[in-house]
């Protein structure tokens, strides 16, 4: 693992992981497959991961790095109720909310602050991207300055992403066995 701490699971969809706990709750137990196409030891290019919540409610994650440089990279994230469909395209939304009956869309519009970034020449894609990543760090430093470091995310809300990845890399590594995600 000269190259990078993990594979896509860990170093991308961690965050994926942590949108899924949010929303889920703290996951049960994991099931995973991955795959080294790429051929680099230790750094999964594709991840196909299964994870089971509080409540019965479960959830599956594809998370892949591909050499497709015309493709976009954003993630796209679907959540399926009951009676509506709740999914974004990318970092930084719309978020659109579709049931049987309609389909509302949900700007989110972007802060003003990041006009002064210099990404008007940036593809709109990598724009969005960066914009996701300047808000978290903005929201971070801004906790930081009012003395409220431990705001959300908290290092808790971390460790449970992190024992989710960890036991999808131990499913993985006993051929997709269901795994318990561990405390």
């Amino acid at each position: 693992m000269e190259r990078a701490g993990g594979g896509t699971l860990l170093e991308h969809s961690i965050h994926d992981v942590d949108v899924l706990a949010w929303v889920l709750g703290t996951p049960e137990t994991v099931s995973a497959q991955t795959s080294e196409f790429a051929g680099v030891p230790g750094i999964e290019d594709l991840a196909m991961v299964r994870m089971t919540f509080p409540g019965g409610h479960a959830a599956g994650l594809m998370s892949v790095w591909h050499d497709v440089r015309t493709r976009s990279t954003n993630r796209r994230l679907e959540v399926f109720c009951e009676e509506a469909v709740i999914w974004m395209d990318g970092e930084a939304g719309p978020v659109h909310v579709e049931t049987s009956d309609s389909t509302d869309v949900h700007e989110t519009p972007m802060p003003e602050y990041l006009s002064g970034l210099g990404l008007a020449e940036v593809p709109e894609t990598w724009r969005l991207a960066a914009a996701g990543l300047v808000l978290q760090a903005r929201h971070f430093l801004d906790s930081l300055d009012a003395g409220k470091p431990n705001g959300w995310p908290t290092v808790d809300d971390a460790l449970v992403a992190h024992r989710a990845v960890d036991a999808a890399y131990r499913s993985a590594a006993s051929g997709g066995a269901v795994v318990p995600c561990g405390t």
